[in-house]
Order: C-alpha cells, then sequence, then structure tokens
C-alpha cells in the first residue's frame, strides 16, 4: 500500500502521512469512476478539505487527469496531488497477494468491478492490486485527525466487503455512504443486513428526524442519494457546519 499511497502525490513523515496544516477535512471517496464527481463538489464546497479517493481502472484514472469524461460534473484535474489524491488500487475485505481480474462494462467503466456483472455487458478485464481500507489507514494520521468526515463507497456490488475490510476503523468515521447494487455474482449487498452490520459498529441510518435534529445542533447539510449512517458515538464530538453529499 504504501508503494500507491506515494503514487498518488502523498508524502509519508515517520510513516504517516503528511498534510498540509491548513487541511482541516478528511474524506474518503471509494470508487470514482472517469470523473470523480463527488470529490469535485466536495471540493468546491470546502477548501480545506482534502480528499482520498480509490480507483483501479487505469482507463479511469486517465480520463480524471485529462478531463475527457463526458459526464457533466468531473473533477477538475489541477486539484490533483493538492486535495484530491488518488490511489489505484481496488479495496475489499481481504488484502490480496496477486493482483485481481476487474471486470471492465462496456457502457460505463463506473461500473466496473472485481464481481462478474450480471447484466451489463464487458469486453475486457484489468488485473489491478487489492487491499482493504484498513491498510490504507494503516498510514493515516489519526493524532491529527480525530475522524473522518464521510466514507463514500460505490465498489459495485463489493461496498459491504470494504466495510469489513476495514471494521475496526470505523469508529473514526462519521458519516458512512453505502450502495446497495445486487447486479454482481456473489454480491453481499444487501439493505437488511447493510442495515444489521452498521447498527452492530455503532452507526443509525440517516432518516428525517435524525436528518432535522443533525441540522438544528450541528447545521450538517445531509443530501444523499443512497444509504447513509451515522456514527452515534460521535453525537457529542462533532463539529459544526460538515457538509455531506453523495449522488448517483
Amino acid at each position: 500500500m504504501e508503494t500507491h499511497i506515494l503514487s498518488s502525490g502523498l508524502l509519508l513523515k515517520n510513516a504517516k502521512i503528511n498534510l498540509s496544516e491548513s487541511v482541516t477535512s478528511i474524506k474518503i471517496d471509494v470508487g470514482l469512476s472517469g470523473n470523480a464527481p463527488q470529490s469535485e463538489i466536495w471540493t468546491e464546497h470546502n477548501e480545506n478539505l482534502v480528499v482520498f479517493g480509490f480507483e483501479p481502472i487505469s482507463r479511469n484514472r486517465e480520463m480524471i487527469k485529462t478531463y475527457t469524461s463526458s459526464w457533466p460534473i468531473k473533477l477538475n484535474p489541477l486539484k490533483l496531488g493538492k486535495s484530491v489524491f488518488v490511489i489505484p488500487v481496488a479495496l475489499s475485505s481481504n488484502i490480496s497477494t496477486e493482483n485481481l481480474k476487474m471486470y471492465i462494462t462496456d457502457d460505463d467503466p463506473g461500473c466496473s468491478s472485481l464481481l462478474t456483472p450480471k447484466q451489463l455487458k464487458n469486453t475486457e478485464c484489468e488485473y489491478v492490486p487489492v487491499y482493504t481500507l484498513a491498510d490504507f489507514f494503516l498510514f493515516f494520521p489519526f493524532d491529527k485527525f480525530k475522524y473522518i468526515d464521510h466514507l463514500k463507497i460505490d465498489a459495485q456490488g463489493m461496498d459491504f466487503e470494504i466495510l469489513i475490510g476495514c471494521s475496526r476503523y470505523l469508529k473514526y468515521v462519521s458519516y458512512v455512504t453505502a450502495e446497495v447494487d445486487l447486479n454482481y455474482e456473489s454480491s453481499k449487498n444487501s439493505i437488511f443486513f447493510l442495515n444489521i452490520y452498521m447498527f452492530s459498529k455503532g452507526f443509525i441510518k440517516i432518516n428525517i428526524i435524525l436528518l432535522l435534529v443533525l441540522k438544528k445542533l450541528y447545521n450538517h447539510e445531509i443530501l444523499v442519494g443512497d444509504p447513509t449512517y451515522f456514527n452515534i458515538r460521535l453525537f457529542y464530538q462533532n463539529r459544526k457546519n460538515i457538509f455531506i453529499y453523495q449522488q448517483n
């Protein structure tokens, strides 16, 4: 993982990620596709934010770098290596000792997955390195950042696996968004099991009442399309004015 972290433009100091003193907020964007729209909106909203993005498909990373995606919202490539750092690995519940096959879908490379698509067509594959999010967190400077504002996962049937792969670190995350997508073979994604798992880790699913409470007490603006969970253990520790955004 260290080599991939360094390849994103990040620097390490005493084996921990070294960030500018101006950085006040951290978000994690798993599954950028070729335009990283969430990262773009997040960084436009907060100039003191740093985003760690994970995107294993080289074609997608090249589109982000060259600003050639056809989607209307796309990451400004000038932010790469400054406020957005793209780590070129896939994530799962276990580290792999060898690169694994990732299926690249025809119509939308953002729907590519380590799992075989049930309906979407794929004409090529790419072998990619696979780690757990816990492997990344080993390098995270928790001494400077007590918690992470938002972990957003859009990993085409692998979201639940990724959460399992960072279970002991979820206590440091304020909000988690995960996509429920069963259009892939052997996917363990299920809203029922996702709700149970997140509750066991101290999270409750955002509903209209909780949304209003967090807005009133902390001015947390929550605009999400996929299931999103709040870490109830951080209820009395949250900063004000946190912006949580995720749309498909």
